[in-house]
């Protein structure tokens, strides 16, 4: 709900992805879960090269199981050690089309996430996380003329997160306000492709990159926080390495996917519980590119926005949250002898709930 401004918050079980520190902020068991609603639409304008145009638009919508965790604490003489694993949705490849020819996909790839945080002084946590990638996702695609092409993929990589936290409203002249940071490693995401008629698999890498990331977050009184977020996605040199054919990048741009996140959380009180209310926005940096139209070679980035509200309920043993989000960006010329627009909306709602023990 705060558009993912989290980095400098990360108060809780969801910590051990965005910011593993921010664990050791935990004072007693949690168990959480995430569920999405994924409603996305598109709409295409092109010409090819006759000269003919045209116009078509659809959309689909799709549930998603994200993620669950549990985290407990353990205090360790004056300091605190705090445990989490976690599961995530990390790439939902789920899709249906119907034009130009049928094509219909399901699955992703996951992680599962073993996770710690500690308390090294009052205003200093550390933590770390290990992200375990599995998952399989298959499709089958319509071919005119030919039998259909189906593709099964199963994927698999490892990757460490590290992320340090201060709060200085721990200070004995406490300020609220606290700082945060982490680092991704790269890695190489191992994708292995089965099809009918094909006796190996084929296995394409995808070189990951390097993520920073970078939050503060700001309290005001009793009830407003105020977040801000940036993460640099290293993308500029990343490759796809296929099995048969080329290298090519993962950015066709060569471009970094670098993200501005901002967002805020208003805290209801009333006697018998505390109603959030949160907003958030942020840039929306892709791994496609606008194409140049005499060439169609890649050149600048694809970009677009996001905004993000949500509110819930508090109270003393569970807390229940629910967020709407949209993301949209636009390309152009994104395809040989098109030239055109071509514009995604992706609209999500995000139920939670916390059970804390």
């Amino acid at each position: 709900g705060m558009g993912g401004a989290f980095i400098g918050v990360a108060d809780d079980a969801t910590s051990v992805v965005w910011n593993p520190a921010g664990l050791a902020t935990l004072e007693r068991l949690e168990l959480s879960a995430v569920t999405r609603i994924v409603m996305d639409s598109y709409e295409d304008s092109f010409t090819d090269a006759a000269g003919n145009r045209y116009e078509k638009s659809g959309s689909l919508s799709h549930f998603v199981f994200n993620f669950v965790s549990i985290a407990f604490p353990l205090k360790i003489g004056e300091g605190k050690l705090v445990l989490a694993a976690a599961y995530q949705r990390q790439l939902d490849f789920y899709t249906s089309r119907s034009q130009p020819t049928e094509f219909n996909s399901e699955g992703g790839s996951d992680t599962f996430t073993p996770g710690l945080g500690f308390r090294l002084f009052p205003v200093m946590s550390i933590g770390a996380a290990a992200n375990i990638w599995f998952g399989n996702a298959n499709s089958e695609q319509e071919i005119i003329d030919a039998s259909d092409r189906i593709r099964d993929q199963t994927f698999s990589g490892f990757n460490m997160v590290f992320g340090t936290l201060l709060d200085f409203g721990a200070m004995q002249s406490p300020f609220p306000l606290k700082l945060g940071a982490s680092v991704k490693t790269p890695f190489e995401l191992s994708e292995e492709k089965t099809a009918p008629g094909i006796d190996d698999p084929q296995t394409t890498i995808y070189e990951m990159p390097l993520m920073l990331g970078f939050g503060a977050s700001l309290r005001i009184g009793e009830n407003l926080t105020l977040a801000a977020d940036y993460e640099m996605r290293m993308y500029g040199d990343s490759k796809k390495i296929p099995a048969v054919g080329n290298e090519e990048p993962l950015s066709p741009s060569e471009e970094d996917l670098n993200q501005i996140r901002v967002g805020m959380e208003y805290l209801l009180v009333l006697d018998w519980g505390v109603f959030p209310i949160r907003a958030g926005f942020q840039t929306v940096p892709t791994v496609f590119a606008n194409y140049d139209k005499v060439n169609f070679k890649p050149k600048d980035q694809v970009s677009g926005i996001g905004f993000a509200f949500g509110t819930g309920y508090i109270a003393e043993w569970f807390a229940i949250d629910v967020t709407y989000s949209m993301q949209q960006y636009e390309r152009e010329n994104d395809a040989n002898n098109l030239v055109g627009t071509f514009e995604t909306v992706n609209n999500t709602v995000t139920m939670s709930g916390i059970i804390y023990f």
